[in-house]
């Protein structure tokens, strides 16, 4: 649907306001006069603004400088969150991207890297059908981080506040368990399938999620293989097992990406086997599948 970049990028400031009112933060804004319209869900949308501001205020000493412009340029909608923060070295300015990274421990400050908000980033910005990229001219020199989004045609007609109709095969409010022993890991992609509007639920471990299964009956699981104690193989087979578990969309979320890996998979009576950092367009496209071929005819 039609949303306007500008009030999106209003009502992430409003959100982050208090927050870099504590730390102590300048908070520069250079917006257009007039919306600017893309494709694309209010809520993601302003949690895209929300991450970066909320990034650029923990890497940055108070009190600091934040700017946050949106324009266009090339046919896109740009937008650039900058800070004089604590910058990023430049072998680090890929991998933040990705959901395990992590710099330095003297630069993350114990909070847990930045590669898990930026990873929740990129896949939305993805889902919109843009670019995500880092700037930084080296350590304790700032950071910069660049969205790009089509620019669509304002809407011709007011918008309607009444939410779009639902295609076939739509798997919004599904019940999906999420299990990793890595808690920022699980809370991450169960936080950005709660924004698409489904019902999430979190484990860290095999009994753990025989236990939280067993009340919250979900749909779908989405299973790591590498966690210590039960291997993400037997807790496939141990779910297989339950009465919950039987014809329910079994995903691996792993990080072995073999052929041998994904055989084990299917023995274990995985549905589909994800390589991390999972592709969430391919993942979104697995549920549907799943949904349409279980659904009664």
């Amino acid at each position: 649907m039609p949303v306007d970049l500008v009030a999106m990028a209003h009502d992430a400031v409003d959100n982050l306001r208090p927050t870099l009112d504590r730390a102590g933060h300048a908070l520069t804004l250079d917006l257009p006069g007039s919306p600017l319209y893309v494709d694309g869900d209010p809520v993601r949308l302003v949690q895209m603004f929300s991450n970066l501001l909320n990034n650029a205020s923990k890497y940055t000493d108070p009190p600091g400088q934040i700017l946050l412009k949106v324009d266009t340029e090339g046919g896109d909608a740009r937008v650039l969150v900058k800070d004089n923060g604590i910058g990023i070295a430049a072998g680090h300015l890929t991998k933040i991207f990705e959901m395990f990274s992590q710099l330095d421990h003297s630069l993350t400050r114990g909070q847990g890297g930045l590669g898990i908000g930026l990873s929740l980033v990129r896949s939305l910005v993805e889902l919109h059908g843009g670019q995500v990229v880092a700037h930084s001219d080296g350590e304790g020199k700032g950071s910069e981080f660049t969205i790009r989004l089509p620019v669509i045609p304002a809407p011709q007609v007011p918008l309607s506040g009444a939410p779009p109709a639902r295609a076939p095969g739509d798997v919004r409010n599904h019940r999906i368990l999420v299990v990793d022993d890595n808690e920022e890991t699980a809370l991450s992609l169960a936080m950005l399938l709660h924004m698409e509007g489904h019902l999430t639920a979190v484990a860290h471990s095999g009994p753990e999620a025989m236990q939280v299964g067993a009340k919250f009956e979900p749909q779908c699981v989405l299973l790591d293989i590498g966690m210590p104690g039960e291997n993400g193989f037997d807790i496939a087979r141990k779910i297989r097992e339950q009465p919950w578990g039987a014809s329910l969309a079994l995903f691996a979320i792993t990080g072995y990406g073999q052929e041998s890996d994904k055989l084990k998979s299917k023995r274990a009576g995985f549905d589909r086997h994800f390589v991390k950092p999972v592709d969430h367009v391919q993942l979104t496209e697995a549920l549907v599948d799943h949904s349409t071929r279980s659904a009664p005819s």
